[in-house]
């Protein structure tokens, strides 16, 4: 498979992962559940899940585990600009990633 198809393949999987960590948008909080959607879903390259999902692949890795640390590098990527620009502090930030990595156990 060449490169670029690989990281399609990757944009996809990882995306799909995506829609299973985040809160589902029909709930109570829906305002703020589709803008975790748009600023976690409006993805780009996924270069970062690509060699995640690469790295992982080659050490025969666990497919649930890579999909967990994909989605957690995609979401604390996109965090840290907002998270930049208000009173955060590392133990939200690790109570954030927390939630996210136990969702589906």
């Amino acid at each position: 498979m060449d490169i670029l198809a690989y990281i399609k393949q990757c944009q996809i999987r990882v995306n799909n992962a995506l829609k299973l960590y985040l809160p589902n948008p029909k709930d109570e909080a829906e305002l703020l559940h589709d803008a975790m959607y748009y600023a976690v879903l409006n993805g780009r390259k996924r270069l970062r899940a690509s060699f995640i999902y690469s790295l992982g692949d080659n050490l025969a890795a666990d497919a649930l585990t890579l999909d967990r640390v994909a989605c957690c590098n995609e979401i604390i990527h996109k965090a840290r600009k907002y998270i930049n620009n208000f009173e955060f502090n590392s133990a939200q930030l690790k109570v954030l990633v927390s939630f996210i990595i136990s969702r589906n156990h």
